[in-house]
């Protein structure tokens, strides 16, 4: 029987190989096409569109979420929906809702449609002030609105490119032209403006590093005037990595209240996908074989492989149908693969890489070196998905807080190179799932590890072939079982939990932050020294931190008076000029205590 490589039947879909750039896609319908509807990018779909279609509510929104989570995809997707019907993106996006059949989304998303579109002006910020990201997307914008189209050619135009064209000859522009705009851009269009900036996150830390507060002001503007109730709508959305608040860490407790207020004007969206999700991402990317017999292999296997998975209360697998669609991934992989691009890397983005990328023991590698020979696919298990984090993914995993732990799972493979290849595979299978999940069904139980081993999870030669191995490793002492837990470690020690018991410890410790600067930085006595040069008479004060004026007295009663350094947030209601003793009294208060 001849054999053929698993390229020959499988293969990757072609918008899947590369990121989106919300700048060079915005009119490229392939970069919408096969995009995988998920259940937080149609909640956040409904969000945003219902205000539309019922006049009211909120129109400025922050998507937030992780590096690689798939924010600039959600946003491609959703600028499609709102551009001109008759456009090939917005015809593509109008098709996946229509596939993904759910009337309740695909209402919303009728109403909240034009026939002519939303000027979409989309830009990708870098590190410089707001009004110079939003005077490049509503240029963009208003060229894709009005150039490249039927449409006459409209005045503000003319605004624009004079506006861009200072900022080009470092000619400094105001806040309020660009607002001006803003609003002229809205009112000349008659449908409304769609303002989208990602990295938005890059102009608040230019914005922190330059203390403009005008320039930040100019996003509360723009959400103040999109909550405006108007014919001429105007939605502003931002994607971010983190929240305003982490951008503000070096600016004081008055610039961080003023950042919360802008914040505020801000509905926020969280772009975190469950394991799910991924999977069904995993299962639209891969494109299955043609070959009917091919087929029909892979749903008996898909078959036996459901009902085991789901009898041991292990799968995120909606349906058969869901788990054939991840083949030639073994299902064990394709439910460890997100947890591991959650908790070491990049999430989607790093997801995708593995299926595409030509890197050492990515999917795509797997697929050209493999065989099959008429029966069921071979499948990318555990082990090899071990080598690929550790080869390609590596690199990012030194900067994560679980670096050590990985690095005592590595260490202990590396040493146990003279055992046989199938060992070797045990181990990195057990490794992988210790990094992956150290808790609930994922752990590296005894049966799960046994699994993710076997092609067939009903073949009992293969199931005593990989008990076998594990007892071995056991009784070799290359892994420790925890009876209690039935999971299987790859690393030497004891239960003991050196993180969870220095996170206990820290969440016991009460101590005031007095009591805890008393500790690391105990203040010495302060001197007056001009005051002993002018009258020779040695006088020195006593110093204290406090963040409670009426318990203070000096401690040292041969001291001339108490200097308190205040480290409380709140001010004190009332400062005496003298301690309780009549020792005079000095109170020093800085506005940086949560810096401190």
């Amino acid at each position: 029987m001849t054999t053929q490589s698993l390229s020959t039947h499988f293969s990757v879909k072609r918008r899947y190989l590369r990121s989106v750039n919300l700048e060079r896609d915005i009119r490229n319908p392939a970069a919408v096409k096969g995009y995988v509807l998920t259940q937080r990018s149609c909640d956040a779909i409904s969000r945003i569109f219902k205000p539309l279609s019922e006049d009211q509510g909120n129109r400025a929104w922050t998507v937030t979420g992780p590096y690689g989570s798939g924010k600039s995809a959600f946003a491609q997707f959703l600028i499609s929906l709102l551009g001109e019907k008759s456009d090939p993106c917005t015809k593509a996006a109008n098709e996946t809702v229509s596939e993904y059949k759910d009337s309740a989304l695909s209402k919303i998303v009728s109403d909240a449609q034009k026939k002519d579109g939303y000027v979409c002006a989309v830009a990708t910020a870098t590190r410089e002030p707001v009004s110079h990201t939003v005077l490049r997307a509503l240029l963009r914008g208003a060229e894709d609105f009005w150039v490249n189209s039927s449409r006459r050619r409209n005045p503000v135009m003319k605004k624009l490119e004079d506006l861009q064209a200072k900022l080009e000859n470092d000619e400094q522009i105001e806040s309020k032209e660009v607002l001006s705009l803003v609003k002229k851009v809205a009112e000349a269009s008659n449908t409304g403006l769609l303002i989208v900036i990602d990295e938005l996150g890059k102009n608040l830390e230019y914005c922190s590093s330059k203390n403009s507060e005008d320039d930040i002001y100019l996003l509360q503007q723009i959400a103040e005037l999109s909550a405006k109730q108007s014919e001429e709508k105007i939605l502003l959305i931002g994607l971010l990595h983190q929240t305003f608040s982490d951008y503000a860490n070096t600016l004081t407790i008055k610039q961080k209240k003023e950042w919360a207020k802008i914040q505020g004007r801000f509905e926020d969206i969280p772009f975190v996908g469950s394991s799910g999700e991924l999977i069904r991402i995993i299962g639209q990317a891969i494109e299955p074989p043609a070959k009917k017999k091919l087929q029909k292999e892979i749903q008996l296997k898909s078959e036996l492989w459901f009902e085991e998975l789901s009898k041991n209360e292990y799968s995120s697998f909606e349906s058969v149908e869901s788990l054939k669609r991840v083949c030639p991934l073994h299902p064990v992989t394709a439910l460890i693969l997100p947890l591991l691009c959650r908790k070491y890397a990049q999430n989607d983005r790093t997801l995708l890489t593995f299926l595409t990328s030509k890197e050492p023991s990515s999917f795509s590698v797997f697929l050209e070196q493999e065989q099959v020979n008429g029966g069921a696919p071979p499948t990318l298990k555990l082990h090899r998905l071990y080598d690929y984090f550790v080869e390609a993914a590596g690199a990012g995993i030194y900067s994560r807080p679980q670096y050590q732990r990985w690095v005592e799972v590595q260490s202990r493979i590396s040493e146990a190179k003279e055992l046989e290849p199938f060992a070797v595979c045990v181990l990195k299978t057990i490794g992988i799932l210790n990094l992956a999940s150290s808790s609930g069904q994922m752990r590296a139980t005894k049966g799960l590890v046994t699994l993710a081993l076997c092609e067939d999870p009903k073949d009992k030669k293969e199931i005593d072939k990989c008990q076998k191995q594990i007892d071995e490793l056991i009784d070799n002492k290359l892994i420790t079982y925890r009876r209690q837990l039935d999971e299987l470690r790859i690393w030497e020690g004891s239960d003991f939990e050196i993180d969870d018991a220095v996170d206990k410890a820290i969440q016991s410790d009460n101590s005031s932050l007095p009591e805890l600067l008393e500790k690391l930085l105990p203040l010495t006595p302060m001197i007056a020294q001009r005051h002993s040069y002018v009258t020779g008479t040695l006088r020195f004060f006593e110093c204290q931190y406090s963040s409670d004026l009426s318990k203070l007295n000096p401690i040292d009663q041969s001291s001339d008076g108490l200097i308190v350094y205040w480290v409380s947030e709140s001010e004190p209601e009332r400062i005496e000029s003298d301690t309780k003793s009549g020792k005079p009294l000095i109170v020093l208060k800085t506005d940086e205590i949560e810096k401190l």
